[in-house]
């Protein structure tokens, strides 16, 4: 038998039992002693058994170590003794380490899935938690966007609060939500508000019971369930024949505001800061280490869905601090921090 060196591919052998020459039969060569092997031929890779390629009878010299090939008439001699000698399981190492990395990726996988589905369903559930709680304690502020099925074109709907009392929510068709970005732009969107013009006109307002409302919320939906308006609920006060899915509720009752644009180069900065709540007036913008310069409308009065930008010097990037102080219709001071975000970038805090 050939011997066979160890590469990154190919056929090697190992041990299965080794016999002295008289254990199976043979005699002991007195000028060159030998042992008799019963061996396992494996296919490996990078010196990995990955499985075998039958079993094998072969001498070992003494004095070289190398095996070779028994002859064919000794082969009857040894064919008793290979009862008993089994396949080793290391002959398939490659192999079940390959199904084992499977497996445990596999585990990794779906165990990421059900954290991300936990992680999701607890963030959903607080979200539906915070809707509730907006439903069972309305403002005239709040604006409510339901999706809209059941009719002709399915989109959404938007609802301005104009009324409440302990068991009723009193809406009135809003058409568009104040902020900007999330106006109805699609022409489904666009029909569905049509629907409800000529009562927008009108001014008519639809009186809702609060346990009515909870019922148009969605419940939460495993992994990828992407299946639209699942929980559509009848609200016939306000139509015959459409369902109706709460999506949100935004309560407009303070400033908010939220960076829509960012840049620094060097010591500079410059951030766009869009108001996502209630209008408020800019008081004053201040920081103690550096200048600022303010870009706003006349007057500095930023409504909903309006930005003013900001741009200013800094050596302390890491540190400064630029302070934004709000004031909005009802005389009410809202403060506000510009802050470095860690990643060269700047992000607002509001601090009331």
């Amino acid at each position: 038998m050939d011997h066979i060196v160890a590469i990154k591919f190919g056929v090697k052998y190992f041990t299965i039992r080794s016999f002295e020459p008289e254990e199976v039969g043979l005699k002991q060569s007195e000028t060159d002693p030998y042992t008799v092997e019963r061996c396992q031929r494996y296919l490996h890779i990078f010196w990995i058994p990955f499985f075998g390629l039958g079993k094998v009878w072969a001498f070992r010299k003494q004095s070289d170590k190398q095996l070779y090939e028994v002859e064919d008439s000794n082969l009857s001699v040894l064919k008793p003794y290979e009862k008993g000698l089994k396949t080793p399981l290391k002959t398939y190492a490659g192999t079940l380490l390959g199904i084992v990395g499977f497996i445990i990726f596999l585990c990794v996988l779906l165990g990421h899935d059900i954290f991300v589905n936990w992680e999701s369903k607890d963030k959903f559930e607080a979200e539906k938690a915070d809707l509730e709680q907006k439903i069972e304690n309305p403002d005239t502020s709040d604006y409510y966007t339901f999706y809209v099925a059941g009719i002709e074109e399915e989109g959404t709907a938007v609802f301005k609060v104009a009324g409440y009392d302990e068991s009723n929510v009193q809406l009135q068709s809003a058409r568009v939500n104040p902020v900007e970005h999330v106006k109805v732009s699609s022409d489904e969107d666009y029909y569905v508000n049509l629907v409800f013009r000529e009562q927008d006109e009108k001014g008519k307002i639809y009186s809702l019971q609060k346990e009515d409302l909870k019922k148009c919320l969605e419940p939460y939906r495993e992994f990828d369930d992407y299946r639209p308006y699942i929980n559509a609920y009848p609200l016939p006060v306000i139509h015959e024949t459409a369902k109706f899915s709460l999506h949100c509720i935004d309560r407009f009752d303070r400033p908010k505001l939220d960076i829509d644009f960012s840049r620094s180069e060097g010591t500079s900065f410059y951030a766009t800061i869009m108001n996502m709540g209630l209008g408020a007036t800019i008081k004053k913008v201040e920081m103690e280490d550096g200048t600022v310069k303010v870009s706003a409308p006349d007057g500095n009065l930023i409504q909903t869905g309006e930005s003013f930008s900001v741009d200013f010097e800094t050596g302390y990037l890491r540190d400064f601090v630029i302070k934004i102080l709000m004031e909005d219709e009802f005389g009410k001071v809202w403060n506000f921090e510009l802050v470095p975000d860690g990643d060269g970038f700047v992000s607002i805090e509001s601090k009331d």
